[in-house]
């Protein structure tokens, strides 16, 4: 897709190819929204600084929240706001420099909201939700989780310690 991420729409999420490659990796619903009863925010923690230590370690790439790994819309979209009046954006922006080992220079969260006018697959409290990592060149990074470096070879892969 030559279209710049931070003019992409429902219909371009939904367009992206089935299964996932090195320049993408669809997550669900339940890992990352916080308002659903059982989601649990240390988890989503886990699994996010995978996600940006993997792509960061292996020429950037998007992670796609709130589609399922067919390309469907996961439960309508993950909720727009979490924990109280603050925005899911606004979190995700805050937490993803603090769960990896260098911060992660350049990212980006984009917000994809409902299609005006109906017809639209994401509630309309809803969102889904785009982070676009670079390719970095502060890396490798580690994430401060649990203290691994990862990099997507076909599907995230954790690295040996190295001391």
């Amino acid at each position: 897709m030559s279209k710049p991420t931070d003019q992409w729409n429902e219909d371009d999420v939904l367009a992206l190819p089935v299964g996932e490659n090195d320049t993408f990796e669809r997550k669900g619903t339940k890992l990352l929204d916080l308002t659903i009863p059982g989601v649990n925010e240390s988890a989503v923690l886990d699994e996010l600084a995978k996600q940006l230590s993997a792509f960061a370690n292996t020429g950037g790439g998007r992670i796609i929240y709130g589609v399922n790994n067919g390309g469907v819309v996961d439960g309508g979209g993950v909720a727009r706001v979490v924990k109280g009046r603050r925005t899911t954006k606004e979190w995700l922006e805050d937490v993803i420099p603090t769960v990896i080992e260098f911060e992660i220079v350049g990212f980006n969260v984009y917000e994809i909201l409902p299609k005006p006018g109906g017809g639209s697959a994401i509630a309309a409290d809803k969102a889904l939700f785009v982070i676009d990592v670079p390719d970095s060149e502060r890396a490798p990074h580690q994430s401060k989780r649990d203290l691994k470096y990862y990099v997507r070879l076909g599907e995230i892969r954790s690295l040996p310690h190295i001391v």
